[in-house]
């Protein structure tokens, strides 16, 4: 705990933490529970997110940069747009983008919309018959 100087500038009673500062007066404080102090921190903290100012743009930018990412990226791309705006033309895409790449990583498997070309699966994947 670094100890610093505050002096109060102002006409009233501050308090810094739980020491009080007479107008006028110093006091030794703990420098994270200054506001400036602070304020540097929450600076230096703020690092800009590229997938959230990806976001920022329109559907027709975020598409085309969706080839591009891992699955990490997609599913914390998934995460930002649906705290945000939560645009499904955008949420649909990645969804579908996340999934080909599991199955790719699975080593391929069937795909439901392969089944639905195979005549009479699609009922058969609708109703089950014991």
């Amino acid at each position: 705990m670094a100890l610093v100087a505050f002096h109060n500038t102002s006409a009233h009673v501050m308090f810094v933490g739980t020491v009080m500062v007479p107008p006028s007066e110093i006091r030794y404080v703990d420098e994270r529970l200054l506001p400036q102090a602070h304020a540097e921190n929450v600076q230096q903290e703020t690092v800009t997110d590229p997938l959230a100012e990806l976001l920022k743009n329109s559907v027709a930018v975020v598409l085309p940069a969706l080839e591009t990412m891992s699955l990490e990226e997609l599913e914390k791309l998934g995460e930002l747009e649906q705290s945000g705006l939560a645009r499904k033309g955008i949420l649909g895409p990645i969804a579908e983008r996340i999934l080909k790449i599991s199955n790719d990583i699975q080593g391929g498997g069937t795909n439901l919309n392969q089944l639905e070309g195979i005549e009479g699966t699609t009922s058969a994947l609708g109703s089950h018959d014991a």
